[in-house]
């Protein structure tokens, strides 16, 4: 019955070989995903966790616009 999650982040699998395990933790790494009739929205977030380093994982800030139906 829910139309959207707006989930946390997962930094987008910051660096290798971190990225393989995130993927198989976590079934929606970032961007839009679906489950039945309901859309996630996952953030690489801002950040980085551990190493100050992301690699091939930009950082992102998203800015979520919500209209009436």
């Amino acid at each position: 019955g829910v139309n959207l999650v707006l989930a946390g982040h997962t930094h987008g699998g910051q660096i290798f070989p971190f990225n393989l395990a995130v993927k198989l933790a976590q079934p929606f790494n970032a961007g839009l995903g679906r489950v039945g009739e309901t859309q996630i929205y996952v953030s690489r977030g801002s950040g980085y966790w551990g190493p100050p380093m992301r690699v091939l994982a930009p950082a992102e800030v998203t800015l979520v616009e919500l209209l009436p139906a």
